[in-house]
């Protein structure tokens, strides 16, 4: 009987466990929405897109990077906060946004 009882529960953490949070749904889309503005040079609505991702995850080196990015396309001035804000290192992914964005021209 206890094996029946922890097969339905292991049985409902995988069949619904599965599912992204919201969060993480809205995070890939304004990704998504990001890049495509990159490739169809709308570099207005990838400051945008960066910017929702900033306001997603403040810390984030690759929403950081988005952001520079656009600004450099778009020929348009970095806000003072964006050098006086240092970048992540807690990740593997922090610090290759960080070299990305140094390398092309990133101060911090």
């Amino acid at each position: 009987m206890r094996v029946i009882l922890l097969l339905g529960v292991l049985w409902s953490g995988l069949a619904f466990g599965h599912e992204l949070p919201d969060i993480t749904k809205e995070w890939i889309r304004t990704v998504s929405a990001y890049k495509e503005s990159i490739v169809q040079a709308d570099y207005d609505k990838a400051i945008e897109k960066s910017q929702s991702l900033l306001s997603m995850d403040p810390v984030s080196s690759e929403a950081k990077l988005y952001f520079y990015l656009a600004h450099k396309l778009a020929k348009k001035d970095l806000p003072n906060w964006f050098n006086e804000q240092g970048w992540a290192y807690g990740h593997l992914d922090d610090h290759f946004y960080s070299i990305l964005a140094k390398e092309l021209g990133a101060g911090g």
